[in-house]
């Protein structure tokens, strides 16, 4: 009888110690974590990313300004071009700004841009006229290439150089624009304006 209690009871703890094993402990919740950057880049993700030395506003980078060299007796003082952008085959226009509030509220990123040559205290000795030319594909560098201001008439001959045979450049119409600083002591109310492109007197210009 002894050893018949004594099985059983060897029996019971077995059993207990089998099931015991059998358990699994239960695993602790886990926190979902952001993933990098970096690792969203290994793995080819899109990041999105702020870009660099950005300016706002429609216009583009300014080029660097031109000092009139010619005779500053005609009263310009130095011009500058900027790309401002897409543009259709219409024909030239210009603008005269004599307020630098007005300038700067449409050429903000050329104001930025251009070295403090464009300032509140600048409008108080010039003024600028800016010309807009639209070319036909992308890869064309505009300036200045001469300009006279006598009689009340600002002749103003705006120079396209066509990129070199060859160059792969955007097919598409581009506006430029050539801002011609001009001394405030040339009155800028009655002042007429006469475009012509590489030499040749632009015809249905518009007053923008």
């Amino acid at each position: 009888m002894k050893k018949l209690i004594a099985l059983i009871m060897v029996l019971t703890l077995a059993a207990f110690a089998i099931c015991g094993c059998s358990k699994k402990p239960a695993s602790d919740p886990v926190s979902p974590t952001a993933t990098p950057a970096s690792d969203a880049q290994n793995r080819g993700d899109s990041v999105t990313q702020a870009p660099s030395g950005s300016e706002s506003g429609p216009f583009g980078t300014i080029a660097p300004a031109n000092e009139y060299t010619a005779s500053n007796k005609s009263g310009i003082l130095y011009w500058d071009s900027a790309r401002v952008g897409g543009g259709n085959n219409e024909s030239a226009s210009y603008e005269i700004f004599t307020d630098y509030d007005a300038f700067s509220a449409k050429f903000g990123g050329v104001v930025r841009g251009a070295g403090g040559r464009y300032t509140a205290k600048s409008f108080e000795e010039s003024f600028v006229i800016a010309v807009y030319v639209t070319v036909p594909t992308g890869g064309y560098t505009v300036g200045l290439n001469r300009g006279v201001i006598e009689n009340g008439t600002a002749e103003l001959d705006i120079s396209q150089e066509a990129p070199a045979a060859g160059t792969v450049v955007t097919q598409a119409f581009e506006t430029h624009c050539v801002l011609v600083a001009v001394s405030s002591k040339v009155q800028s109310e009655d002042l007429a304006v006469k475009i012509l492109v590489n030499g040749v007197e632009q015809t249905n210009v518009t007053v923008g």
